[in-house]
């Protein structure tokens, strides 16, 4: 063959006759059938399910590297503070919107609370990326207290020792 174009087409396989689908349409080309078994990487795969779930991978991905935005200086104080990013208070402050929660799996998810959800004893905080009412910690001993508490311990260790 002297012409280089028919000659590259019949190399390809493109003179060869293509299949009929069920739907009428022509199927692929010979050249592309060998290609998608060859060489697949080549190709998308999609062999069943939701045909955008790449897509929403692909956002989740982008999200996920997204670097972490900062909190506003007006949000009630709680333990969430260390573990969620990106919060502000909404609704005329009656709601807190953190965009940035982390879960137990390390990924960063978006999570809200109405701060009358919570009592005077509790505060707020991350559960598995879920903002939630949490008691708050226990008040530190006064330093009276705490000596006490330490001698009547230290006393009851000599008591096991000396038995």
């Amino acid at each position: 063959m002297i012409d280089e174009e028919r000659r590259r087409q019949y190399n390809l396989g493109y003179d060869l006759k293509r299949p009929i689908m069920q739907d009428g349409s022509e199927g692929a080309s010979f050249h592309e059938r060998v290609e998608r078994h060859y060489f697949p990487e080549h190709f998308d795969f999609l062999p069943f399910g939701d045909p955008f779930e790449r897509k929403r991978q692909l956002h989740e991905e982008r999200k996920q590297s997204q670097p972490l935005e900062s909190n506003e200086p007006d949000i009630p104080p709680g333990s969430y503070v260390g573990s969620c990013h990106g919060c502000k208070l909404v609704s005329e402050g009656k709601r807190l919107h953190c965009s940035q929660c982390l879960n137990t799996r390390g990924q960063r998810v978006d999570s809200s609370i109405l701060l009358s959800d919570c009592t005077e004893e509790e505060h707020v905080g991350n559960a598995d990326g879920k903002l939630t009412c949490e008691r708050k910690p226990a008040q530190m001993l006064n330093a009276g207290e705490h000596q006490e508490s330490a001698e009547a311990v230290s006393n009851e260790e000599n008591a096991r020792h000396e038995l």
